[in-house]
């Protein structure tokens, strides 16, 4: 016990460590898909039944495509990034074709929907002039 205390340089108990502020959090399914249609993407969500599909596939599922007239189509993932599934969202966007990003799906403090590239981080929300309504709006 002396030593974690010692560890802590004193403190009775670690600091928990918070987002830094505007960093995009992860966002869950379900407030994903209130956004897309709040905003009236077409898209698809990728629920077990179509899973079931990819079964016998050695990659991972992902959350939804969201297809756009203009642009890119969206492969969305709003699981966590790590380099497992930045490979996995590399493979779907090889499967799918070049007219397709893979992304994750993130949440800033402001409440708008990021969307960052699976294979650079790269934010690109604003590249695809897309428009996301605030997630407290929904």
């Amino acid at each position: 016990m002396e030593q974690l205390r010692l560890a802590y340089a004193g403190r009775d108990k670690p600091q928990q460590r918070r987002p830094l502020r505007g960093w995009p959090r992860r966002i869950s399914q379900s407030l994903l898909e209130k956004v897309l249609q709040g905003a009236g993407w077409p898209y698809v969500a990728v629920d077990e039944a179509k899973k079931a599909i990819f079964a016998d596939s050695d990659i991972d599922s992902f959350d939804f495509i969201v297809y756009q007239e203009h642009g890119p189509c969206l492969l969305i993932e709003t699981g966590p990034r790590n380099a497992a599934s930045i490979e996995t969202m590399a493979d779907w966007q090889q499967v799918f074709g070049p007219d397709f990003v893979s992304v994750f799906a993130r949440t800033r403090a402001s409440g708008r929907i990021a969307f960052v590239r699976a294979d650079t981080g790269k934010e690109i929300s604003d590249e695809l002039d897309l428009v996301v309504p605030p997630a407290a709006a929904l």
